[in-house]
C-alpha cells in the first residue's frame, strides 16, 4: 500500500469511530430521556389515581339534590305539623296534655333530624381535611 492508501484508512478509521461514539451518545440521551419520561407520567398516574379516589370517596359522602330536596321537604311538613297542632291545641286542658305528649315527640324527632344532619356535616368535613 502507499503512503496515501494508509492514510486514508487511517481517516476513514478515525471518522467511524467518531460516528460510533456519537451514536452510543445519542442512544445513551435517548435512554435516559425516556427514563425520565416514564418517571413523570408514572408521577402523573398516581396523581391521578389519587385524584380519583378523592373524588369518589367525595362522591359518597355527598347528599344528592333529590335525597336534600326529600329531607327539606319532611323538615317543612314537620313545621307544619307542630305549628298546626300547638295552635289547634293551646286552648284545651286535655290539649295541653296532648301537646306535651307530643312535644316529647316532636322533641325526640327533631333530635333525631339533626344528628342525621351533624352527621352528614361530620361526614363532609372528615373527607375535606
Amino acid at each position: 500500500m502507499t503512503q496515501n492508501n494508509v492514510s486514508l484508512k487511517e481517516y476513514i478509521d478515525e471518522k467511524f469511530q467518531d460516528a460510533e461514539k456519537m451514536f452510543n451518545l445519542v442512544r445513551e440521551l435517548s435512554e435516559r430521556s425516556n427514563d425520565k419520561a416514564e418517571n413523570a407520567q408514572a408521577a402523573i398516574n398516581v396523581a391521578q389515581n389519587e385524584w380519583r379516589a378523592t373524588f369518589q370517596e367525595y362522591t359518597k359522602l355527598t347528599v344528592l339534590r333529590p335525597e336534600f330536596e326529600k329531607l327539606d321537604q319532611s323538615l317543612s311538613a314537620l313545621r307544619l305539623e307542630i305549628a298546626t297542632k300547638l295552635s289547634s291545641d293551646s286552648g284545651s286542658k286535655s290539649g295541653a296534655r296532648e301537646i306535651k305528649e307530643d312535644s316529647k315527640s316532636i322533641v325526640a324527632l327533631i333530635i333525631s333530624v339533626l344528628t342525621f344532619v351533624i352527621m352528614l356535616g361530620f361526614g363532609v368535613m372528615n373527607f375535606v381535611k
